[in-house]
């Protein structure tokens, strides 16, 4: 059995030699690994081209020229060799043990993928607080979708939607959940298959990036409301918090005080569920959240209007 590890990655020369080193170290010796390099500006290319000259046998590099994500995913699985399509974000890395924790699952013919568990690490503050987030949104260890699927069937159901750069893992979980469930397939989850993701980017970069997210998210929400409407409220509470101090000294403060109320209980709900799941966070994080999510929410409703304007 081959695993056919596939890595979009654009800008990612600070992370990538790590994710490959990771991937080097596995004790499960059958395995490749292509690398997508999706309109990288810095070194990643370059970095990823001196890897795959020292290990030819295990590592590939190919180009999508900023397409996207979904895009990038399909040219890599287009030049897997293996029975196993696992995708890997260039900004994690994985225990040494985790495709031999896999591999046994892919012997049931039954079994179409295999959801894995993820842990949110950082050395910074700033992306120790985004770790504790996803902790607290996920309700665990274990993500929402499968990232190790047999070839055939991501095949079958189509692959990515090149077209939707938010949402595209969303989008091919429901394709391939309606798959397996005609044909009486199952996915099944391993905890001790391990993904390590790491946050460490700067305020202004997480500001930027939560635009650009606005920006795609409208495509994503004509195609799928019930995924992305959630989102969008989520950003329109959070994005609310410095507007509504304004109203809050205005004959309109009852307006505040409402949603003062909703805001405070959302948060206590979340901050209480982050001390139920197991984590190894540091709780305390959770607490400091909340700022971050109010200059996301404004960071994604700039870029929803700018794309709402752009479509005029």
């Amino acid at each position: 059995m081959i695993f056919s590890i596939v890595i979009p990655a654009k800008n990612e020369a600070r992370d990538i030699g790590q994710c490959l080193e990771s991937i080097l170290a596995q004790c499960y010796d059958s395995y490749e690994v292509i690398v997508v390099d999706d309109g990288s500006t810095d070194e990643t290319y370059k970095i990823v081209t001196h890897y795959a000259t020292m290990y030819p046998e295990k590592i590939r590099i190919s180009q999508s020229n900023g397409r996207g994500p979904g895009f990038a995913k399909n040219v890599g699985s287009e030049m897997a060799k293996g029975d196993i399509i696992f995708f890997l974000d260039a900004d994690e890395t994985i225990n040494k043990e985790f495709l031999g924790y896999c591999k046994d699952y892919f012997t049931d013919s039954w079994v179409a993928g295999i959801v894995i568990a993820l842990e949110f690490e950082s050395v910074s503050t700033l992306g120790r607080i985004q770790g504790s987030w996803k902790t607290t949104r996920q309700c665990g260890r274990l993500g929402h979708f499968p990232r190790l699927m047999r070839k055939e069937i991501f095949e079958s159901v189509g692959k990515y939607d090149a077209d939707l750069v938010v949402g595209e893992d969303y989008d091919l979980w429901i394709k391939l959940k309606e798959f397996s469930e005609n044909k009486k397939m199952r996915f099944v989850s391993e905890e001790n298959a391990i993904i390590h993701h790491v946050d460490d980017d700067s305020l202004g970069g997480v500001f930027k990036s939560a635009i650009r997210f606005g920006r795609a998210l409208m495509h994503t929400t004509e195609r799928y409301p019930r995924f992305a409407g959630p989102i969008i409220l989520w950003s329109i509470l959070n994005a609310l918090f410095l507007p509504s101090l304004l109203v809050f000294f205005s004959p309109f403060s009852w307006l505040s005080f409402i949603y003062f109320s909703i805001y405070i209980l959302i948060w206590v709900y979340f901050i209480l569920k982050i001390f139920i799941i197991k984590t190894s966070q540091t709780k305390f994080y959770i607490f400091l959240v909340p700022p971050l999510q109010v200059i996301i929410g404004l960071g994604v409703i700039i870029g929803l209007f700018e794309s709402i304007y752009m479509k005029k």
